[in-house]
């Protein structure tokens, strides 16, 4: 009989050792979180009360920190996938590479996670084919040659097949059928983008621009050969001269005639 009482006194033993235990393991998960004691009277509604200030700023700027993260390493992970598909690409992509390149950044910007960093790439996108245009227009010359004209001309109507955003392509293919592009000469194809750019603008809801001053607000490039360039020009010691301007290939900063603004 005197085993039995022994093996129930230390089996109760054990058993209250294991409740102090947890109970301590409880009591350190507790004590950061300065837990206030909740009496039967506060039921539920004082759990709930203690869960609500534990979930309050400090819950909520943890929460913004790993969102901000988790943005970040999307964006690098996006930006080295692009990279390196770009430093993939060949050096003469047939029309397929070429619109399969197109159409994957225009994707991003419309499956991308972040939604007004996708609205920021298309952004992008846009400004950089409106640099373009704008760019090629200050160059084209005041009497342009047929050629020339058939160019400045095919190269709008190409980029109304191509653009790689459908909606924003099939807009402006709209607008060329109405009015196709002006190509008579250097002052009329500026005039005529001017016009063509404030109606797309028109539909995104942005500014127009003041056409009169198209000349001043893009400034031509210093590239390549002039028509007008006296023959024996260039032989006669230095590059050929664009528009009668500067030597050589320079980039003029865009906002001004004159030299580069800063």
């Amino acid at each position: 009989m005197s085993y039995c009482v022994k093996a129930l006194v230390l089996d109760r033993l054990h058993t209250t050792l294991v409740a102090l235990s947890l109970a301590a393991r409880w009591l350190v998960i507790l004590a950061p979180h300065k837990r206030p004691p909740v009496t039967p009277a506060d039921g539920w509604e004082g759990v709930a009360a203690w869960k609500r200030r534990r979930s309050g700023p400090s819950a909520s700027a943890s929460a913004a920190s790993a969102a901000a993260a988790a943005k970040a390493e999307v964006g690098r992970a996006t930006w080295t996938l692009l990279h390196s598909l770009a430093a993939q690409f060949p050096d003469r992509p047939t029309r397929q590479q070429r619109r399969d390149a197109a159409e994957l950044v225009w994707l991003l910007t419309r499956v991308y996670p972040c939604g007004d960093c996708a609205a920021h790439l298309a952004e992008l996108v846009g400004r950089a084919t409106w640099t373009l245009l704008h760019s090629l227009a200050a160059q084209f010359p005041d009497r342009p040659t047929r050629q020339q004209r058939r160019d400045a001309a095919e190269l709008v109507w190409l980029l109304t097949r191509v653009y790689p955003c459908g909606d924003c392509a099939a807009h402006l293919a709209e607008l060329v059928r109405r009015d196709p592009p002006v190509v008579t000469s250097g002052p009329a194809f500026r005039r005529w983008l001017c016009g063509v750019h404030n109606r797309v603008n028109a539909r995104l809801g942005k500014p127009a621009f003041n056409c009169e001053l198209v000349e001043a607000r893009w400034a031509p490039l210093g590239c390549g050969a002039d028509a007008d360039e006296p023959a024996g020009g260039a032989e006669g010691g230095g590059p050929a001269r664009a528009g009668g301007g500067r030597s050589g290939c320079e980039l003029l900063a865009v906002g001004s005639k004159g030299p580069a603004r800063r």
